[in-house]
């Protein structure tokens, strides 16, 4: 064998062993991941109106919970403290000297107090729902507004367009210039 022929012979390729495709990484979908909506990443009307769509469902769905929160924690407010004022009641006779409150009334202060409380609280959150879910509403109609007035000049605006011409040919060059409107 000549030199020439060992040389050609050390770079023949080498023989790898085929990997078993289980070992190889595997590409997992997961559910979780968002999927994009490929027209909202070309047409800018079609995103805006996609969400502003969000926007008003989120803000609907929020103001029709708060106003259920408003009125379930109101109605909570008014029972706890009514039984809670009917546990302060003197339920002493005229005549005892020394009337202390009975264990009937601690309790009817107690859970007067708890329910109050708590009607107190649902009536917070449901307020804070119901402005924030008008704040969602605003945001919608803002993005409304500037999407009617993005449409508006869009089929009311003047296009200048210069194409260039070139011929190679004839070795002549120019311009075409043309409105739109």
């Amino acid at each position: 064998m000549t030199a020439f022929a060992q040389e050609a012979d050390s770079y023949a390729p080498a023989q790898t062993p085929v990997e078993d495709p289980a070992a190889q990484p595997q590409y997992v979908q997961y559910p979780n991941q968002p999927q994009y909506n490929q027209q909202a990443f070309y047409d800018s009307t079609a995103y805006y109106q996609n969400l502003m769509d969000s926007y008003i469902q989120s803000g609907n769905s929020k103001r029709s919970v708060g106003k259920a929160m408003m009125l379930g924690g109101g109605i909570a407010a008014v029972v706890g403290g009514t039984i809670f004022f009917a546990g302060l009641l003197p339920s002493c006779d005229e005549g005892d000297e020394g009337c202390e409150a009975s264990n009937f009334a601690m309790v009817l202060i107690g859970t007067g107090d708890l329910i109050l409380l708590g009607g107190i609280a649902a009536f917070t959150t449901g307020l804070f729902l119901k402005i924030k879910g008008r704040a969602d509403l605003r945001k919608a109609e803002r993005f409304s507004n500037a999407l009617t007035q993005y449409n508006y000049r869009r089929q009311h605006s003047l296009q200048l367009q210069i194409e260039p011409i070139i011929n190679a040919r004839k070795g002549s060059y120019g311009s075409r210039l043309s409105l739109n409107f």
